[in-house]
Order: structure tokens, then C-alpha cells, then sequence
């Protein structure tokens, strides 16, 4: 069999359910080159991804469009046929590649923002080590708030992709704006980390600021999927995204009610920006062990 029958008839077989030619057309070696990075690539791989396909999708339909071959290199164009009505391997049908991006391009985000705070964390430049050490506790509170307040988003925005069925452009940009205020947040740290030693309410209220506008955008982000299900996996858990909504909804209004809180003490809106994350904390440990 040359290698374009072969091709051939690796989809044709497989389309039909029949998995064991995976085992039988595949080489030990072979790699699918178009797997999300991290993801295993081998034949197991594409053995349980074609399984998942015709056990979520009786209906699909490969249909080879075009082949090309020279020696032993085949390359096919290939038109995927299916009705879309469950999720796939922990990741949606009709939008895989758009999904896993999102989430990639957002995990950058986040570690970039989390890594830019501990380098905001200095010494001054005069005194012993032990003086400066402790002199530096604003910079410590910041550093912990911004911290445990990224961390808990990222957490989050794990479980809120997690039952979105697909994106569109307007959800995509609400996540833009999202992830600007994520990485605009390292300034106002340092900058609260500065002046809270002498009690400023400017430091404090842009600190506060930039939590209300992280908070406000990342409700937008979600309700805007979630309203009538617009984004919503069709398989996902109804309870889930209720109580997601829950979790989001008063969530702008509190950081705006600390923020405010800033223009009678600088000291009292820290503290509440604090509580606020160790809360968020511990409801998204307690959701999550529910989920």
C-alpha cells in the first residue's frame, strides 16, 4: 500500500470507528504536530482524541479533499463533518484552538504581572540590612495583597474557561481589557508600596482603583458568556454557572466600596483590599472543592 492509500485509509477507518488501526497505520514515533503545546502527541494521543470524536460525534464524517505525495511525505487537506453537541477531552468542538490560545495568551498575562511584583520589592539604599528589612514592610503588604489577588483571578479564569463552548470577537476583546488592568496592576503596587508608610490616600485609592476596573471587567467578561447562556457549553453545569455568577456579582461593588474607604484612610482601604482577597480565597477553595 503506498503511502496515500495509506493515508486514505487511516481516516476512513478511523472515521468508522474502527480505533485499531491507529495501532496498526501509526508509528511508534509519530507526533501530531498540531497538539496544544504540553500536551502528549504519540499515538495513545490520537488514539484516545479519535475515540473521544466518534464517541461525542456518531455522525462525523471526514472527508478528504485533497492528497499530496512525494517519496514517503503525504500531506491532505481535510473537511471535518459533525454536529456539535458536547465537549471534547476538556476542550469545546468548534472553537479548540480559539479556547486553548485564550487560555495561553491569559496565562502569560498573569505570570508576567505576578513575577513584576516581587521586582518592585527593594531595600532602600541607606542604613543596616535589619533596618531595611523592616522598613520595607508596605512594599511586603502590597507585594501579598497584588499576589493572592492575581493568583485568585487566575485560579478563577481557569474555571470560568472552563465552561465557555466558544468565544467570539466581543468576548475576546472584554478579555483584552481584562488582561490590561492585570498587567497595569504592578504599578500601582509599587506605588501604594511607597507612599503607605505616610498614610497617602491618592496611593491607596489608585491601588483600589485598579482592583475595581480588574473586577468590573472580569464580571463583564463573564456575564457577557453567561447571560442566556450565550457562550455557554451546552454540556456545562448550570449550577456551576450559577454559582459563578454568584461568586462575580457583588464583586465590583465591594473593591469600589473599599476603594472609596481610601478618602478617609489610606490604612483602613489596604486593610479591606486585604480582607477582601483572603475572602476570595477562601470562597473560590471552598467553591472549588464543591466543583
Amino acid at each position: 500500500m503506498d503511502r496515500k492509500e495509506l493515508a486514505r485509509s487511516y481516516f476512513a477507518r478511523v472515521t468508522s470507528g474502527d480505533l485499531d488501526a491507529v495501532n496498526e497505520l501509526l508509528t511508534s514515533d509519530f507526533v501530531d504536530h498540531d497538539a496544544p503545546p504540553g500536551t502528549p502527541s504519540g499515538p495513545e494521543a490520537a488514539k484516545a482524541f479519535a475515540g473521544a470524536m466518534i464517541s461525542h460525534h456518531p455522525d462525523l464524517k471526514i472527508e478528504i479533499e485533497d492528497v499530496f505525495g512525494e517519496d514517503d511525505r503525504v500531506a491532505l487537506r481535510l473537511r471535518w463533518n459533525a454536529e456539535q453537541t458536547r465537549a471534547v477531552v476538556g476542550v469545546h468542538v468548534g472553537c479548540m484552538n480559539s479556547t486553548a490560545r485564550l487560555e495561553t495568551f491569559s496565562d502569560g498575562v498573569f505570570a508576567i504581572a505576578a513575577t513584576l511584583l516581587i521586582l518592585e520589592v527593594r531595600l532602600p539604599g541607606h542604613g543596616s540590612v535589619t533596618h531595611g528589612l523592616l522598613h520595607a514592610w508596605p512594599s511586603y503588604v502590597a507585594y501579598a495583597i497584588s499576589f493572592l489577588t492575581i493568583g485568585i483571578i487566575w485560579v478563577n479564569h481557569h474555571t470560568v474557561l472552563q465552561q465557555i463552548g466558544r468565544v467570539d470577537r466581543t468576548f475576546l476583546f472584554i478579555n483584552i481589557v481584562f488582561l490590561m488592568v492585570v498587567a497595569f496592576s504592578p504599578f500601582p503596587t509599587r506605588v501604594v508600596a511607597e507612599h503607605l508608610r505616610h498614610g497617602s490616600k491618592a496611593a491607596s485609592f489608585a491601588y483600589g482603583l485598579t482592583f475595581t476596573l480588574m473586577a468590573l471587567s472580569y464580571s463583564a467578561m463573564w456575564f457577557y458568556a453567561a447571560i442566556g447562556r450565550r457562550l455557554i457549553a451546552a454540556d456545562a453545569d448550570q449550577r456551576v454557572v450559577s454559582g459563578i455568577s454568584r461568586s462575580f456579582a457583588p464583586g465590583t461593588f465591594i473593591y469600589g466600596a473599599a476603594m472609596l474607604s481610601s478618602l478617609l484612610s489610606a490604612y483602613l482601604a489596604v486593610a479591606l483590599y486585604a480582607a477582601i482577597a483572603l475572602f476570595y480565597v477562601l470562597e473560590s477553595s471552598i467553591f472549588g472543592r464543591d466543583g
